[in-house]
């Protein structure tokens, strides 16, 4: 099965050039249409729930690398990662999804159709052999974004599925959910991204809306709320974060928008960070870490990829505090910015 990675808004694809080359030197699937996703670790931003270290150090999925890259906090600049998880027993090929559990574990899901999970230990670094989950029981069809909430439960979205599995703390292998959301009620088409508020309620990148669903959610359930229509600007959104204060973060296209705490219906964000100073040229996910700082994976010219930081209070066409590119840092399609 071919990539399913596309910023369908503005039908302006994502990654690098049809058929380039690989961090293990096999050629990239085709990126054809489909979605992207943002995992999101830990209640109410991309911080893993309960970690002694929160926001400390940077976890990024490189795609075209075939890696995950761990960097100190403040990194910038062409700086080498300071652990970098790469090699033929990783069963890494084109990773997408990440999430950081708060013992510091480690769940990447592949963007090549495979329906696995790939699960590292805390201290994973170089050709280091995962857990998987996966299989028949799972129910996976096309996995996406990644979520671990304050119990230690993982919430998949499945593109293809329709579907939130929800799946008890520190399992592995053929094992089935706990818990899915699925049905018609629950207006789930194609959810790529989820994350939690500070209550604990899960938050779904959907196409183009967010929804928001109770915690302990099960079956074929109404979402509470839902955050879409054309004063939101949101066409088709990749990522759904919070900062520390509960406003929320969607990415795409050349702009990072923020909306008010508890926003939801056809409601205007609060600012919108884009313009040539930024440096957001196709945005494909955004992350927050523990002090509100706003973590902006960046696509340029489909070739170029970076890490743009700005400030919790940025607003309009500012320039990033710092960004993270260059050949040392194997930045290249960097997705998901995670933090532990």
């Amino acid at each position: 099965m071919p990539a399913k990675l596309i910023l369908r808004a503005g039908a302006l694809a994502l990654g690098i050039t049809l058929g380039a080359c690989g961090g293990n030197g096999t050629s990239s699937p085709p990126l054809v249409a489909g979605p992207l996703s943002l995992s999101a670790s830990g209640a109410g931003s991309n911080v893993a729930a309960g970690s002694a270290t929160a926001g400390q150090d940077l976890y990024l999925a490189s795609r075209n690398d075939n890696s995950v890259l761990v960097f100190p906090a403040k990194v910038h600049g062409n700086k080498t990662p300071m652990r970098r998880i790469a090699g033929s027993k990783t069963k890494l090929f084109y990773p997408i999804g990440l999430a950081v559990d708060a013992g510091g574990k480690i769940y990447v899901a592949n963007d090549n159709g495979a329906r696995q999970i790939e699960i590292f230990s805390a201290t994973a670094n170089g050709n280091a052999t995962p857990k998987l989950l996966g299989g028949p029981s799972t129910g996976f069809v096309y996995v996406q974004g990644m979520a671990v909430d304050g119990h230690g439960q993982l919430y998949v979205a499945d593109y293809d599925a329709n579907a939130i599995f929800v799946f008890a703390a520190g399992v592995s292998g053929n094992v089935a959910p706990i818990r899915t959301i699925a049905g018609a009620t629950t207006k789930l088409s194609e959810p790529s991204g989820v994350t939690f508020d500070s209550a604990g309620d899960l938050y779904v990148a959907n196409g183009g809306s967010v929804l928001k669903f109770p915690k302990n959610a099960n079956g074929n359930v109404a979402p509470l709320a839902r955050l879409s229509g054309s004063n939101t600007g949101i066409g088709y959104i990749l990522s759904v974060s919070f900062d520390p204060t509960g406003r929320l973060i969607v990415a795409e296209d050349a702009a990072v928008r923020i909306f008010a705490k508890g926003a939801s219906g056809n409601t205007a964000p609060v600012a919108i960070i884009s313009g040539a100073k930024t440096g957001l040229a196709t945005v494909t996910t955004a992350g927050v870490d523990a002090t509100g700082k706003i973590y902006a994976t960046v696509v340029h010219n489909y070739k170029k990829s970076y890490v743009r930081v700005f400030a919790n209070t940025a607003n309009g066409d500012v320039a990033p505090l710092r960004t993270l590119a260059g050949p040392n840092t194997h930045v290249n399609d960097a997705f998901y910015p995670t933090f532990y």
